[in-house]
């Protein structure tokens, strides 16, 4: 299905197939059996019922198989019937966001701590307040503090005491958002200053990892500062105030006829490049967001869209949509009702997550999984159960 369309995935989906066959195998019926004497199209004679009987009857013949092959394919393109299994996996009523490294789950609380849910239950990992945002970074957790410091929380380095699992990454201010692309960090400013955080593989006190900065400077007219950044891999997208959505490449091949060149201060004399993706134009970009080789967008007016080969329009409403997660190919999203949707490859029509209900304040996903902050301001898991059909 790659090498189709992505306007011709959505036209010829299963479903939108069913119902094709369905409604050309009744015109055939309606033609056979006498209903009607001919069907126009745009005002056109299309279809003139038969003269003979004979020929009625092999119409109705035809009408049929239609009919047959619309069933098989219902039942055979769709081998089963997907139901969520629910879990409640915190329930203190504090929940701000929530975020993965992989295996566990972190949860920040209203009042800036982070806890850590596992097997075995819940453990304080940062009692320091004040935390703003926190996010997942290849196996490390991303923390933003009210004060703009950013900071990394791993579990799995073997330091000499738990507080040494934190290394401090940022000591600056001001900052938006934070972002990683394999080992590197991005630090978003508030004033549209784009930061570089990136590992010297040299090892300083206590074992910990050295780290070099380097500012990325972007136009500085208002309408080409930089609004938002997702990464995925070792890519960095990034959205500017006018709309216009761009990857970051390190290495760009100069000849690329896409690339706008970007540069790097502190007299670095690395090849960098920007290639443009979509120009909104007058149509804002709201946020992005990434996975794999595929960018998702939420427009100001609240659909959402996706770039792969070109920009492709997913939803239209009837709800705005407020939040999007996407991992491993499945994308939920959050409408401003909190009600929960699923969209995924194998399956291009939109999903409900009734299971979910409404008023949820924030979504994740991990592959399949959602997890969901609810109304309460618990933590639920909605864990996918397929159900093959019987017979």
């Amino acid at each position: 299905m790659e090498a189709v369309p992505e306007i011709l995935q959505q036209a010829f989906s299963y479903t939108n197939l069913t119902v094709a066959l369905v409604t050309i195998a009744g015109v055939f019926f309606a033609l056979a059996l006498g209903v009607r004497s001919a069907v126009n199209i745009l005002g056109f004679k299309a279809l003139s019922a038969p003269a003979s009987r004979s020929a009625r009857v092999k119409l109705g013949i035809v009408g049929a198989v239609l009919l047959a092959t619309a069933i098989i394919t219902s039942i055979a393109v769709t081998p089963y019937i997907e139901q969520y299994r629910k879990e409640k996996l915190y329930n203190r009523g504090d929940a701000k966001m929530i975020a993965t490294d992989g295996e566990d789950i972190y949860v920040l609380q209203l009042d800036g701590n982070i806890v850590r849910l596992h097997e075995h239950g819940d453990s304080l990992i940062d009692d320091g307040t004040n935390t703003k945002h926190i996010s997942s970074a290849g196996g490390q957790i991303l923390i933003l503090k009210d004060t703009g410091q950013v900071w990394t929380y791993s579990k799995l380095k073997e330091l000499h005491t738990d507080r040494n699992r934190f290394e401090l990454k940022d000591s600056g201010r001001n900052t938006k958002k934070i972002s990683h692309a394999g080992e590197t960090v991005y630090v978003l400013k508030n004033s549209g200053e784009l930061w570089k955080i990136y590992p010297l593989h040299i090892k300083g006190e206590f074992g910990l990892e050295k780290y070099d900065y380097k500012k990325l400077d972007a136009p500085n007219d208002d309408k080409s500062r930089i609004d938002d950044i997702a990464s995925a891999g070792s890519v960095l997208y990034i959205l500017t105030r006018g709309g216009e959505i761009y990857a970051y490449l390190p290495h760009a091949p100069q000849s690329d006829p896409k690339a706008v060149p970007l540069h790097v201060s502190e007299g670095s004399k690395q090849s960098t490049s920007l290639v443009r993706l979509y120009n909104g134009g007058s149509e804002s970009v709201n946020s992005i967001f990434a996975d794999g080789s595929i960018l998702y967008f939420i427009k100001t007016d609240g659909t959402v869209w996706r770039i792969k080969d070109k920009a492709l329009k997913l939803w239209g409403g009837p709800d705005v949509v407020e939040e999007l997660s996407a991992s491993q190919g499945t994308v939920y999203i959050r409408t401003m009702k909190g009600e929960v949707f699923r969209f995924d490859a194998q399956n291009p029509d939109i999903r409900p997550i009734t299971k979910a209900g409404e008023k949820n304040k924030r979504i994740l996903s991990l592959g399949d999984r959602l997890y969901v902050i609810d109304k309460n301001r618990d933590v639920y898991l909605y864990a996918p159960i397929t159900l093959k059909r019987s017979g």
